[in-house]
């Protein structure tokens, strides 16, 4: 559900001030939301306990309830794009490299300049938290793009992980000549 930005900012400072009373806060209204999640999960943490002020309802309830399908004669397909490890890992390794030298270290000097702060959720994520480490003298330039490229692989492979148990993904082979024509051939059989 939208929450409106005053619960949400409200919270969020509540919880950078003390996480502990937000967790058990949670573990008050939503037990069950709270034993999926760490004590240190600020962000879910957070999530959980906007939807409650905002709804009544627990997020555990809320993501129980079936989803509506729009009206008309929708049979949705979903499709995966499935690579071999090494060659995705190859991918994520390239992408960082360029993601650098494309200007993300130069991006993340400027939110800094312009008054954003690290602890900003959009600023926790891999590549941020990385140039900043490197901003801040506490790894070089090198060990940066390594830290990077091996939190991306960590997030892949999670991300592998959980899609893998969706049984409604068809999955094509990601290195097929062009895996869009085999798609295409799905939904048309």
């Amino acid at each position: 559900p939208e929450i409106p930005n005053e619960i949400r900012a409200a919270l969020q400072s509540a919880s950078l001030h003390d996480l502990a009373s937000a967790y058990a806060q949670l573990k008050a209204v939503d037990p069950e939301w709270a034993a999926k999640i760490q004590p240190s999960d600020r962000q879910r943490i957070v999530r959980g306990l906007e939807v409650f002020e905002a709804t009544g309802k627990t997020l555990t309830y809320l993501q129980a309830q079936p989803a509506v399908a729009p009206e008309g004669h929708w049979r949705p397909r979903w499709f995966g794009l499935r690579w071999p490890r090494g060659v995705l890992y190859d991918r994520i390794n390239t992408r960082a490299e360029q993601m650098l030298g494309n200007g993300l270290l130069k991006e993340a000097r400027g939110l800094l300049r312009r008054g954003y702060t690290r602890d900003m959720n959009a600023l926790k994520t891999f590549g941020y938290r990385e140039c900043f480490d490197h901003l801040d003298g506490n790894i070089t330039a090198g060990e940066a793009l390594t830290e990077l490229q091996k939190a991306t692989r960590h997030y892949a492979k999670r991300q592998v992980t959980w899609f893998g148990r969706n049984s409604r993904i068809s999955w094509i082979e990601g290195n097929l000549n062009d895996p869009a024509q085999e798609i295409i051939r799905q939904l048309e059989a």
